[in-house]
């Protein structure tokens, strides 16, 4: 231990140098990881949602409502319109610089709310009282990240010199001028933001920014000219049955329109598949039937797998970014213990003479790597955790979304060991050289 303390302290840059290679990449791991996985928990469904969507690109125009009620399979509904706006920011010089587009939902308040279980922030208003002031008009309501990184709130907060802290207003930019509407309600449910985001994205490949509003159609048709329907939600209403004898489940690609399809999934029951079956032909006839021929249809268990998925995906491909570095530190790494093990030649024939076997020097090099590792994997995992908990604090001041801290244990438990394995193997060539030097050509040379 002694020889090997001295081994390691010998060499103090390039100690270091190795450390701090380690460090940066295991850092950005730990990092990315760490608020990928605070940001999958952040958002979470509301605790009621709809069981079927259809969304169109396009405003469906027509009486769609009277075409759904008289759908059989179609338990209940709310039809509803979406435009994108600009809404203010915090206000200030920079207001004009900070305009965001975002998304404005507008729907039955009492239809809407009956499907759609939202859950509001504590003293920032009721469902009983929103559904009032929706029906009054000019009134929306906001996500917990709207009204946290506007400044706004159910209730006008001022100091004691009459300035504004936390205003009710909300002023909106659509066809050329400022619609100001009143905060009817704070609620806690960001998966609805990620859901616009989802919809738009699919659609119209808009940017949506954080903090969709929802408001009544009845405002975008006073206030905005905007007349049509764009989204409907709906719970089914179809018996039980068995699946036809001569039923077979479906094995080829969605049908247009459909991201995934739980009735395709083969390690389902028959029984199961054939109820997402008939689940999923009512919509697509439903699609037809008010005339989005090219709408998106799905289930909200689908568009939470799908959401899931991508989130899952973009996490894998920004950790592969980090990766690539950290392989590349080890390769440095490996070019520094070559050259420890060059520059201490001499040192390591000496040893060689008053007696240290050729697996000592082995282990001695390995364990230096090894004890270089640790101290890299402490640092990266030290800054990481750093990283991680500016960039969360961050996000919650840029845009409101204040999502827990969370650490994904496992990945970054395997980050941590494949950083002090690259060391290691990075280790044993310079090792297995240096135990197999001739003595007498190595104190020769030296």
């Amino acid at each position: 231990a002694s020889l090997l303390q001295d081994q390691v302290g010998r060499a103090v840059w390039r100690s270091a140098g190795i450390c701090c290679g380690l460090m940066v990449g295991l850092s950005l791991i730990v990092g990315l990881a760490v608020f990928n996985e605070s940001f999958k928990r952040g958002w979470q469904f509301p605790k009621q949602f709809p069981e079927g969507y259809i969304w169109s690109f396009e405003q469906v125009p027509g009486d769609v409502q009277s075409i759904i009620a008289g759908t059989p399979g179609v338990k209940n509904f709310a039809a509803a319109n979406a435009i994108n706006v600009i809404v203010e920011e915090r206000g200030g010089p920079m207001e004009q610089v900070l305009l965001s587009q975002t998304w404005f939902l507008g729907a039955d308040p009492d239809a809407f709310l009956d499907l759609v279980k939202l859950e509001f922030l504590p003293g920032e208003g009721d469902e009983q009282t929103a559904r009032a002031l929706l029906r009054k008009g000019g009134h929306i309501l906001i996500a917990a990240d709207f009204a946290r990184s506007r400044r706004k709130s159910f209730h006008e907060q001022r100091d004691e010199d009459g300035n504004i802290i936390l205003s009710n207003k909300v002023r909106v930019w659509f066809n050329d001028r400022w619609t100001e509407f009143t905060v009817a309600g704070v609620i806690d449910s960001p998966a609805l933001d990620i859901a616009a985001g989802y919809f738009q994205l699919e659609s119209q490949a808009y940017v949506v920014a954080s903090g969709s509003v929802i408001g009544t159609q009845a405002d975008l048709r006073q206030r905005f000219g905007i007349d049509g329907t764009k989204l409907v939600l709906l719970n089914f209403d179809i018996p039980e049955s068995e699946p036809p004898a001569d039923w077979s489940p479906p094995t080829s690609d969605s049908p247009m329109g459909k991201p995934t399809d739980d009735y395709y999934n083969a390690t389902l029951s028959r029984q199961s598949r054939w109820r997402y079956y008939q689940e999923a032909m009512l919509l697509q006839n439903l699609r037809d039937s008010i005339g989005a021929r090219q709408a998106f249809w799905g289930t909200a268990r689908e568009l939470k797998d799908q959401i899931d998925s991508e989130l899952t995906r973009m996490t894998y491909l920004l950790t592969a970014v980090p990766l690539v570095a950290l392989i590349v530190a080890a390769v440095g790494v490996a070019n520094l213990m070559t050259a420890n093990v060059a520059a201490r030649t001499k040192a390591i024939a000496i040893m060689r003479a008053v007696g240290a076997t050729r697996g000592q020097i082995l282990r001695l090099v390995i364990g230096e790597a090894t004890v270089l590792g640790l101290l890299g994997s402490g640092l990266g995992l030290a800054l990481g955790m750093h990283l991680a908990w500016n960039t969360n604090v961050m996000t919650a001041r840029m845009w409101g979304f204040d999502a827990p801290f969370a650490v994904p244990w496992g990945i970054v438990a395997a980050a941590v060991l494949l950083t002090i394995g690259l060391c290691i193997i990075a280790g044993v060539l310079p090792a297995r050289h240096a135990s197999r030097t001739n003595v007498i050509d190595a104190l020769h040379v030296a």
